[in-house]
């Protein structure tokens, strides 16, 4: 699998640092046949190239497996006039990112935790709070489709009397 890795702005690049020490690590140990190419993007693009994000990014990023993306430091950006892109609100409206599906286990051995949590969150990526200056508002058909993903995510879980299920009834 090839991954695309961007690092970001501010404290992006530490944290892409220390994943992709972990996933070398994992990718030597295991064989997982992973490679890794860099890139900029943000403040380090903006000085080399006169934007945050080159218009060749998203169609580069459709060449790779996966991507990896630092955080980034939109509101220190100039105004996208003068090459201040939002790179994330790009990624997600350009490659049609539209849910974030985020997993929470507990596991043996480790304290401070719920035993046996299994946990999915599902959160929107298009609206409400990811956007910003640069993005506007998809109305009720695109709050819609966020429905088709944990549909089939729930259930192919395990069901347990004490999930939480919020009825589609109260969904926008």
């Amino acid at each position: 699998m090839k991954i695309l890795v961007l690092p970001g702005d501010g404290i992006g690049p530490e944290i892409v640092s220390a994943g992709m020490h972990v996933l070398e690590t994992l990718n030597d140990a295991r064989s997982l046949g992973l490679s890794f190419e860099y890139d900029d993007i943000g403040v380090a693009s903006l000085k080399k190239h006169g934007t945050t994000m080159r218009s060749d990014m998203i169609e580069k990023a459709r060449t790779f497996d996966g991507a990896i993306l630092g955080p980034q430091d939109n509101l220190n950006y100039p105004p996208p006039s003068e090459g201040g892109v939002n790179i994330s609100g790009r990624f997600r409206i350009d490659l049609d990112l539209y849910a974030n599906a985020r997993p929470a286990r507990t596991r043996p051995g480790v304290a401070n935790g719920k035993e046996g949590l299994d946990l999915v969150i599902m959160r929107e990526l298009t609206e409400g709070f990811y956007a910003d200056r640069n993005m506007f508002a998809w109305g009720r058909a695109s709050s819609c489709r966020l429905r088709t993903l944990p549909c089939p995510c729930a259930r192919s879980r395990p069901r347990d009397a004490s999930a939480l299920r919020a009825p589609l009834s109260s969904w926008p």
